[in-house]
């Protein structure tokens, strides 16, 4: 098929909307729920799986979380696995969730720090979080997705926080039933990409570096991307309770 279906559903309407908003309302709370409950000494698994508990509590389709691993390098880390590693003092816990309600499903990455958050780590994530929400105002209809994708890509190159950016800067998101896609590339943000943006297209845009990867659910409007997914957009921390006593 010529990309046809992909083009008539990737704006979407008002019930698929509705269907993304609670889903990126169940990442929030799950991740929510990360924060107050996890410590050092939970293994990657633990956590995993008060995520999958929050999803299903809260009227996900079901508890597939998306990746939850220990973090290194710049972007390797997001499709790893590991869920038998404990969280100790100074590991990066990256947390994506892609919460899914009658299919259609948000999506949403932060990372944790375990103990102390280091002055560095923290500024590189006021960096990463100031480039994407420069991206996101840009994300208007009628706008080029290769120049979108050039406002992540081109300054995460040009101030030397990565070496390379093999990956896309976001992809569409929308209906996922049962085929092995796990993703939607239909269309997606690179350096080539010749497609304009549409108001009501929904997308999940994701930033890394160093470790450090955040992502949001957004959609399409006239004054710039709306965020479904409203969590604080922050360099996020768990308790190192061995030092306390």
């Amino acid at each position: 098929m010529p990309a046809i279906s992909d083009r008539l559903r990737s704006v979407k309407f008002p019930h698929e909307l509705t269907a993304l908003r609670q889903a990126a309302a169940i990442a929030d709370s799950a991740l929510a729920e990360i924060g107050e409950k996890a410590c050092v000494g939970w293994r990657v698994r633990d956590v995993a799986a008060l995520a999958a508990s929050t999803f299903l509590r809260r009227g996900a389709d079901s508890g597939e979380t998306g990746p939850i691993v220990i973090a290194a390098g710049d972007n390797g880390f997001l499709h790893a696995s590991g869920h038998d590693q404990p969280l100790q003092r100074g590991d990066v816990l990256h947390v994506e969730l892609i919460p899914k309600v009658r299919h259609y499903s948000a999506r949403l990455m932060r990372p944790f720090i375990i103990g102390e958050i280091a002055p560095q780590r923290a500024a590189l994530a006021q960096q990463l979080i100031a480039i994407q929400d420069r991206q996101r105002q840009a994300m208007t209809p009628g706008a080029r997705a290769r120049d979108v994708d050039a406002l992540v890509r081109e300054a995460i190159l040009n101030s030397g926080l990565r070496a390379d950016y093999p990956n896309v800067t976001g992809y569409a998101l929308g209906l996922y039933t049962r085929t092995p896609r796990p993703s939607d590339f239909s269309c997606s943000f690179h350096a080539a990409a010749d497609w304009t943006l549409q108001e009501n297209m929904v997308f999940h845009m994701y930033i890394s570096a160093q470790g450090l990867a955040f992502s949001e659910t957004v959609r399409v409007t006239p004054q710039g991307a709306e965020r479904l997914t409203t969590l604080p957009r922050q360099l996020l921390s768990l308790p190192d309770n061995t030092l306390t006593g």
